[in-house]
């Protein structure tokens, strides 16, 4: 019995360091902190990571389609729900670049060579003759912080040799997996009480 409650502990401990393992290649760690005025010196660095907030370029902000909120990135899917299920009918995401501001600098952000990582919010449902259509926006908006992981030289922002050139809008994944691992540490002391319950000595 106590081999077996070990055991236990010793699979739940390995799930809890595995969702520690998807954080932090999410988050994208390994490269280089660098600040905005560093990425201007065009000395390469693969990868590198930056983080600040978002500005909207010389343009200015964009809006939104659906929601019309202002924002300097943005991406869209429509849905057709009926009785054969959901059907994507359209997607669609700004390209223009925005500005990460870190108060040393302001370095530009290209969204279309990117993944960018945001939550979405919430869906718009509108009735039709050929059934529901929901809408989705996935927004950055003006001030929002921000992170990026990316290469660096003399051309400033690119994708990195190996691995992602990613942009995510701080906390938009960490709280799905901190969430997790909340889960997992909290089952990890539930089951080592019931061991301990189960092996002490009677």
């Amino acid at each position: 019995m106590f081999i077996a409650a070990v055991v236990v502990s010793l699979a739940a401990l390995l799930a809890l360091a595995g969702v520690l393992v998807r954080l932090r290649l999410r988050d994208g760690r390994g490269g280089r902190r660098l600040t905005c005025a560093q990425t201007l010196t065009g000395v390469l660095v693969d990868p590198a990571a930056l983080a600040g907030v978002a500005r909207a370029g010389a343009t200015g902000p964009i809006r939104a389609p659906f929601s019309g909120e202002a924002c300097v990135w943005y991406r869209t899917a429509t849905w057709r729900v009926d009785e054969g299920g959901p059907q994507l009918l359209a997607s669609a995401s700004s390209a223009l670049p925005f500005l990460l501001d870190d108060g040393s600098g302001m370095v530009s952000v290209d969204p279309g060579v990117a993944e960018v990582v945001v939550r979405p919010g919430p869906a718009v449902t509108n009735g039709g003759a050929l059934g529901a259509l929901v809408h989705r926006e996935w927004l950055i908006g003006e001030g929002d912080a921000v992170e990026l992981r990316a290469a660096v030289n003399a051309d400033g922002l690119v994708a990195p040799a190996r691995g992602r050139y990613l942009i995510r809008r701080t906390g938009a994944e960490r709280g799905g997996l901190l969430a997790q691992i909340a889960q997992t540490a909290l089952a990890v002391q539930m089951l080592g009480l019931i061991c301990l319950v189960l092996t002490w000595p009677r």
